[in-house]
């Protein structure tokens, strides 16, 4: 009996994967949506895992990604969103934008660079039924404008949507009491 060759089964398992993917666009299923809360996601999750380090060191790849940007946005964009709310894209803050009264860091506002690292890990936003949406690549550690840019990219016109449907609710049940009262 002849053994498999990880690396060519792993491609192909890869290009495998990718051809569902493709599939799945053609019938308009996307994977990244909760079946649970598609219609009307009330709330989203936005965490960053600091140890998915990618060191300079190893080089860029030599291929893009087969999913393109649709998981983890483009790179270039988050930069330029990053250059629009830290106005210089390298400010300093002091320590008054800590949480409390404590030392922790995470989710600062200051646009640090380690030395030898390309990325410092991925911030995903997912649903409350733990499905990953959407993904950014830091650069600077956790800063508040990967969270913000993922917000007013993706999550925004769905809360708009959601609220503005309570509000005119309680519009209307607003102007039912007024008439009531007549």
């Amino acid at each position: 009996m002849g053994t498999i060759n990880s690396k060519t089964f792993g491609s192909s398992f890869r290009e495998w994967k990718f051809c569902q993917f493709k599939l799945n666009k053609l019938r308009q299923m996307n994977w990244m949506e909760c079946p649970a809360c598609e219609q009307q996601q009330h709330s989203v999750h936005i965490d960053g895992n600091m140890k998915l380090y990618r060191y300079k060191s190893v080089g860029i790849r030599q291929r893009e990604c087969y999913y393109g940007k649709a998981f983890i946005a483009s790179n270039e964009k988050i930069q330029q969103h990053l250059c629009k709310i830290y106005k210089r894209g390298k400010e300093k803050v002091t320590d008054d934008s800590k949480c409390g009264d404590s030392v922790w860091r995470a989710a600062g506002n200051t646009l640090n660079k380690k030395k030898n690292v390309d990325e410092t890990g991925l911030e995903i936003a997912g649903c409350r039924h733990s499905v990953a949406q959407h993904a950014v690549s830091m650069k600077h550690g956790e800063v508040y404008g990967y969270a913000h840019y993922m917000q007013l990219k993706y999550y925004l016109p769905r809360a708009t949507k959601f609220f503005w449907s309570f509000g005119v609710d309680d519009g209307k049940l607003a102007l039912l009491q007024q008439q009531e009262k007549k």
